[in-house]
């Protein structure tokens, strides 16, 4: 390592040696700001629970804090699930560089391990410094990993929306309906008293439903509440030739997409045909049961429907907020024990190259300049960064395209992806695009199942930041090659620069934060949970909260803009590794033996305080393999 050309004279005389350290590390404040966000989710998450806890009642678990307007209660949803997908991110990456320091070595760690011929890893997160370092650092690390799955696996259900949801009859009736005095037979096979009951009813408040047309009838009854808002159905046909009162009537259960609506072929004001593998109307003519053929026509004029006030809920999970208030506060110790312990890490690069000029390694005095690959023994193949950013792209678009078809494929096994049935880009659920196989599941089983998707992202994001993490390490140590100038360290003394991010700099860790945080956003719209209450066609209420129906639903609309954006993140993860480093430079990695090697020929006393370069001394004589 060359030092600046500066008199010897001037190093000793310089403020390299009198001006002292910070108290603290860069580091610590580092960690100190992580721990004081993680301590502000954790108070609000505390807070909340205790307010539910204290003033409303908590039934199987799960606390109703609202209930009345649809539109109120999918903004508060909103409004909290945007939250929760902004402070994940933040508590995700302050975790993971509290983990990053818990698993980086120490000077005393890599004077041990370097007498055996073992090596850590510095300035990347490591898992296999974990098995060299003191048993409550790789604790610390566990728990600060365990803690962050529960986040991701229920924190966007810790508040979830219930909406209502109503079973109904739609009937088919002529335009006479209303002053027919035609009654017809209640003992009719397969229609029950209920149901002729509500075909009465309708007649007597005839004057009292909504008229609707055709195309609005259709847009009502296959919106996102699936008919939450309406109530019982007459579709008005036009009285030709000798048609009865009641062409045809069916019943929809609250969760069913409303299969009359399929029915109708042409749009308003054409004629409707009535399939008889479609729907399995029953013509009710003459006290018979006839299933209307392929063939038989009635023109629909508009539709008569209830009107009538749906029924929205704001609740939360008080087992799920329990949970994840105490990882949050698992993390929230670990943070303030890792600050607090007195431990120096080599946080980065500039830490460790400062350390081994300050303190030359004497187990590595003449090995000479070594790479990362001699210390692995094995024999280095040339590989230009093409070949890198290939593996890089392949193994991300591995892992896009399963969790991809992961969700495709549980969304067709749930009952298809319809091109019509895109989603809604609200809270609100669409019965056409339920997850049928969900619909019998818990409701933990079903959170379990909508957030394993953002349990994957944050696995892609540790990936992500250590791949690149390594690409900016290699390159900041590789400008040593060809730039003379201070070291980067968590402790500067003399003209070293301070630093308060370990590898990545900011202009790397913000817009990787945000994308991240929007594909969370996105993610946890594709697909999510809901809830929801089912009423009968009179309006009373058929269940209890703990037999509410659980669900998964999905949406296209934000399925589509998360896979391009974690295409996007791809793509410029391969764009980055197509960057070359500086040469002149054996390649260390992040090899502490590499990087203590390229350290031990120095010659001045306080090179570390001041600007150096990487160069070759040959003053000395070679050895018996020529190494200078």
């Amino acid at each position: 390592m060359d030092v600046c050309p500066a008199p010897h004279e001037k190093l000793l005389n310089s403020d390299f040696r009198e001006k002292e350290p910070r108290k603290w590390r860069s580091w610590q404040f580092t960690v100190m700001l992580g721990a004081v966000t993680a301590f502000v989710i954790f108070a609000a998450n505390a807070g909340v629970l205790v307010w539910t806890r204290k003033n409303f009642q908590n039934v199987a678990g799960v606390a109703t804090i609202f209930q009345g307007d649809c539109d109120v209660s999918n903004n508060a949803a909103t409004i909290f699930h945007l939250a929760v997908n902004i402070l994940s991110p933040l508590l995700l990456s302050a975790s993971n560089v509290c983990a990053q320091l818990l698993s980086a070595s120490t000077r005393k760690n890599i004077a041990k391990a370097h007498v055996k011929g073992r090596w850590f890893d510095i300035g990347v997160p490591s898992v296999r410094n974990l098995y060299r370092i003191p048993l409550w650092r790789t604790l610390g690390w566990t728990i600060l990993f365990a803690s962050s799955i529960p986040l991701h696996l229920v924190y966007n259900s810790v508040i979830f929306t219930t909406f209502s949801a109503r079973s109904y009859q739609a009937a088919y009736v002529s335009s006479n309906f209303s002053t027919t005095t035609d009654r017809w037979n209640a003992t009719i096979p397969g229609r029950t008293q209920r149901q002729l009951g509500t075909l009465v009813d309708l007649q007597h408040n005839f004057d009292q439903l909504r008229n609707l047309t055709v195309r609005e009838c259709v847009s009502a009854y296959t919106g996102s509440t699936n008919a939450a808002n309406w109530g019982n159905l007459l579709i008005i046909a036009s009285n030709v030739g000798n048609l009865p009162p009641v062409l045809a009537m069916k019943g929809f259960e609250s969760t069913d997409g409303p299969g009359w609506a399929r029915d109708i072929r042409c749009g308003m004001g054409q004629n409707l045909t009535v399939q008889k593998n479609t729907t399995g109307c029953v013509i009710l003519n003459d006290g018979k049961d006839k299933i209307m053929g392929i063939g038989s026509f009635a023109h629909i004029d508009y539709c008569l429907a209830e009107s009538l006030e749906a029924k929205c809920t704001v609740r939360i999970s008080m087992v799920v907020l329990a949970i994840v208030t105490l990882c949050n506060l698992l993390k929230v110790i670990v943070m303030l024990i890792t600050v607090t312990s007195g431990f120096a890490p080599l946080a980065n690069v500039g830490d460790a190259i400062s350390s081994f000029l300050d303190e030359p390694d004497i187990t590595m005095e003449a090995q000479g300049p070594l790479t990362i690959f001699d210390v692995r023994n094995r024999e280095w193949q040339d590989r230009v960064a093409a070949d890198f950013a290939l593996d890089v792209i392949h193994f991300a678009f591995r892992n896009l395209v399963g969790r991809g078809l992961l969700v495709c494929g549980i969304a067709a096994w749930g009952g298809g992806v319809q091109a019509k049935s895109l989603g809604n880009p609200t809270d609100a659920y669409t019965a056409d695009t339920l997850i049928r196989t969900t619909l019998d599941a818990s409701i933990f089983s079903n959170i379990l199942l909508v957030n394993t998707p953002q349990v994957l992202i944050s696995f892609v994001y540790l990936f992500y930041n250590n791949a690149v993490t390594g690409m900016l390490l290699a390159r900041e140590y590789g400008n040593y090659a060809s730039t003379r100038k201070p070291f980067r360290t968590t402790r500067p003394v003399g003209q070293q620069r301070t630093t308060y991010w370990l590898q990545m700099p900011h202009r790397y860790v913000l817009p990787l934060t945000a994308g991240m945080a929007l594909l969370h956003r996105l993610v946890s719209r594709s697909i999510f949970l809901v809830q929801i209450e089912t009423y009968d066609a009179s309006g009373s209420s058929e269940d209890t909260l703990v037999d509410t129906i659980n669900a998964c639903d999905y949406s296209v609309i934000f399925a589509i803009p998360a896979l391009v954006l974690g295409f996007a993140l791809i793509v410029s993860l391969g764009c980055l590794s197509y960057r070359k480093v500086d040469p002149g430079m054996p390649v260390a990695g992040p090899c502490s033996l590499a990087i203590s090697a390229a350290c031990a020929n120095v010659m001045e006393v306080y090179a570390a305080r001041g600007p150096v370069q990487y160069g070759v001394l040959t003053n000395r004589k070679p050895d018996a393999d020529g190494r200078q």
